[in-house]
């Protein structure tokens, strides 16, 4: 069988147990090594399938920002950072690298086994060591493996180098298939590749400006994205030798699902870059201030956004990194009413103030409420940040949201607080303020969580945290 076999189950396709439970009960039947049992006795494609399944995890190889709808997988927790508000990223590496020994322990059971392996085994390839870079990119050249791989992750530290860029460069020729590149600019890698490449990104991490220049200059990425995580950055970058940019590009992005931008300073202006995009299909917004100026809500490019891809959102979310106090009034109810169609919002509990208009349905379809930068031990300060808690969480109800179902802390140090007894202690007024506010939403059905999708209070939860 070759690599390139198609290793899926032909419907229809039974084996024959019975003729096999026959032949093996036959006295004087020839003994036989398990490689010739595996080959002979149950199909190739089975065991296609059950390498496939071996091989899996709970998140797709393409997977790079996991919504609030996804809970937090426990094992990372000790790994995660204490505010980290984006949803289980780190996740999908984290369980690619512990599938590792499996998929290799796969490879080395007999031929056949590692003709159906090693599709799997490169499919992912994180590069944290560069010392051995040469080496994979002699085998991936040499074997023709890297048509196997989608994803590549390089770990290059605070600064990229030349001799990284040649070997990135060389790494991704050799990897045509390749969908998903992190842990590195390739906005500026594109600039040295060949016309002939071909690609087949879904995903596309780089500064605002850059994707500008990346999606004009190559309109079949951005017509195969489906993810992009976008920064604006603190100075105004020199111009890209791929074109010049223009603030009033066109660009047709028709399988974009899902748009994440960090805007550092020039906000509103480097937001307002993509009201000319097309983004028909957009499901996920996450917008990100690093800090806020003053009246950014109030201006119109801010809501220009929402009047243009808000009719087709189902996860909005919106984060501000340092405390801000300037909210409009009735601010939320101005957003929610441009996105009819959300399912889950993730809000900022250390924005303020966050309110609702009195005695009206602020949104009919919503049924999670994701609450980013929420601690308990800023419950236990009922003057600042307990007092400001408590405010938002009177929001959570189904007067408000008659369809709500979870609210979800997402920062993991709610949960990294239960794994440490100490830490309990110091903050033990916090967590029964938590436990009051949790039994306050069961009475109307709704479940107050942490990021691991469970209720703070249960034995679930201590049990997944050791």
């Amino acid at each position: 069988m070759g690599l390139d076999a198609d290793l899926s189950v032909p419907s229809g396709r039974r084996h024959d147990w019975a003729s096999t439970a026959n032949s093996s009960a036959t006295p004087m039947a020839t003994p036989v090594s398990f490689p010739e049992r595996l080959t002979a006795r149950t199909p190739v494609s089975v065991w296609a399938r059950i390498v496939g399944l071996a091989t899996s995890t709970r998140f797709e190889i393409e997977d790079t920002m996991i919504s609030v709808f996804d809970a937090y997988d426990p094992v990372d927790i000790p790994f995660a950072g204490a505010l980290d508000c984006d949803g289980p990223k780190a996740s999908v590496l984290n369980a690619q690298t512990r599938i590792y020994p499996t998929k290799l322990a796969l490879t080395r059971v007999n031929k056949v086994f590692r003709e159906l392996a090693t599709p799997y085994l490169y499919e992912c390839l994180i590069c944290d060591r560069q010392t051995w870079w040469t080496r994979l990119v002699l085998t991936l050249r040499d074997t023709g493996w890297g048509k196997y791989t989608r994803r590549v992750e390089f770990h290059l530290g605070e600064r990229e180098v030349g001799a990284d860029v040649f070997l990135v460069l060389a790494c991704l020729l050799a990897c045509p298939n390749v969908r998903v590149v992190g842990g590195f600019n390739l906005a500026r890698l594109m600039t040295v590749f060949p016309p002939t490449f071909t690609y087949h990104l879904s995903h596309l991490q780089t500064s605002i400006a850059e994707a500008l220049a990346i999606c004009i200059q190559y309109p079949q990425i951005a017509a195969g994205l489906r993810t992009m995580e976008l920064y604006g950055e603190e100075r105004r970058p020199s111009p890209l030798p791929l074109i010049e940019k223009s603030t009033q590009a066109i660009i047709h992005f028709p399988q974009l699902v899902s748009l994440t931008i960090e805007l550092m300073e020039y906000q509103n202006a480097d937001l307002g870059l993509i009201l000319s995009w097309q983004m028909p299909f957009l499901q996920a917004l996450l917008i990100k201030f690093v800090r806020m100026q003053e009246d950014d809500f109030r201006q119109p490019i801010f809501h220009g956004v929402f009047q243009q891809f808000g009719q087709t959102l189902t996860l909005l979310s919106i984060q501000v990194e340092h405390r801000y106090d300037a909210l409009p009034p009735w601010f939320l109810n101005t957003l929610l009413d441009g996105c009819p169609s959300l399912v889950g919002l993730v809000i900022d509990a250390s924005l303020m103030s966050w309110s609702l208009r009195p005695g009206q349905i602020a949104h009919p379809t919503i049924n999670l409420i994701g609450l980013a930068h929420f601690t308990i031990a800023g419950a236990c300060v009922p003057a600042t940040t307990g007092k400001t808690y408590e405010s938002v969480l009177k929001l959570m109800n189904r007067l408000y949201f008659p369809n709500l179902l979870h609210v979800r802390i997402l920062a993991p140090e709610a949960v990294q607080t239960f794994m440490n007894v100490e830490q309990m202690k110091e903050t033990s007024k916090g967590i029964l303020w938590l436990k009051a506010w949790r039994d306050h939403f069961a009475k109307f059905g709704t479940r107050l969580e942490n990021c691991l999708g469970v209720d703070f209070f249960t034995p679930r939860l201590r049990v997944s945290s050791t």
